[in-house]
């Protein structure tokens, strides 16, 4: 039988393993707690080099250690300027410190778009915000709307603390296109005889697009796309086929006013819109899934109405 000297030696040995192993499992940002002896004090402000700051982040948007349970609570961190926290981390935060940056400044709260801080670029407006002593420890939303009115930011998907800004180059392959998709409704407003008859629904076409437009129905522009190059695209139609083949019948440019207002696009046929760049690929490709299928109803509905005649 072992001795119960050699069992206590097994034992000691396997809890010093698992505590190297827990210990050699780093955190990013790293862990709030584990530099509290810190306190007030931190040695780096001693250098002229960046102060590190202090936040706790929560899976929920209340910040309330009992609601929170999916993370069991919230969690501290500390926090170097220039380094990047990804939204999926938390959806809100409180601020305890605001990190410093080597000169003596104060660190600015950074948002941006990617999950990778957007590879250092802020794209948007108001992505830097000053923090003041009235937001410290308050709960803060990761979300655009603690920030800004413009629903076009939903796209945020990391934050961190700017000084000097983050340097990050991009993936080789990436070929820097600012396409991205927009965002429109054909049954949010009234058709010409001033019916609604199906609960709304959003698409979210591409740039050069197909989108159909059922006759007499009125299309809601919530976001136009953006072309390859950055720049805004033009609202086509095409009021005699639902295909947008041939050369569009009007284009205009999508102005603030058009916003969420109802645009007729065909009065008497089924036409079709797009949020054009430069027309590649539109008649040839098929509509967008969503247009397919509102047009597909339609015509269910049609059929099963003429059957009960």
């Amino acid at each position: 039988m072992p001795s119960t000297h050699w069992l206590t030696s097994i034992a000691l040995a396997t809890c010093s393993m698992g505590a190297l192993a827990a210990h050699a499992q780093p955190r990013n940002p790293v862990a709030f707690e584990e530099l509290a002896h810190l306190g007030d004090f931190n040695p780096l402000e001693r250098r002229g080099e960046p102060v590190i700051g202090a936040i706790r982040t929560y899976t929920l948007p209340f910040c309330d250690n009992d609601t929170d349970n999916l993370g069991g609570g919230g969690r501290d961190w500390t926090i170097a300027p220039d380094t990047c926290m990804k939204v999926s981390t938390s959806t809100s935060f409180q601020i305890f410190k605001v990190p410093q940056c080597a000169n003596g400044t104060q660190a600015l709260l950074a948002r941006y778009e990617g999950r990778d801080c957007n590879y250092g670029e802020i794209t948007f407006d108001g992505g830097l915000v000053e923090v003041a002593d009235s937001d410290l420890y308050k709960c803060q939303t990761v979300g655009p709307r603690n920030y800004t009115v413009d629903e076009e930011h939903a796209s945020l998907a990391s934050f961190g603390f700017y000084c000097d800004g983050r340097q990050s180059e991009r993936p080789l392959d990436d070929d820097k296109s600012k396409a991205k998709k927009g965002s429109v409704s054909m049954n949010v407003c009234p058709n010409a005889a001033g019916e609604t008859r199906r609960a709304p629904t959003w698409e979210h076409p591409a740039p050069d697009e197909c989108v159909v437009a059922l006759s007499g129905w009125q299309a809601s522009i919530y976001k136009a796309a953006v072309c390859e190059n950055g720049k805004p695209s033009r609202l086509a139609k095409w009021t005699t086929n639902r295909f947008c083949e041939g050369k569009y019948d009007s284009i205009e440019e999508i102005t603030d006013d058009m916003i969420d207002s109802c645009i007729l696009i065909s009065a008497e046929k089924h036409g079709a819109m797009s949020f054009y760049c430069n027309g590649a690929g539109l008649g040839w490709a098929l509509p967008s899934k969503q247009s397919v299928l509102l047009l597909a109803s339609f015509w269910i509905t049609a059929l099963a109405g003429s059957a009960l005649i």
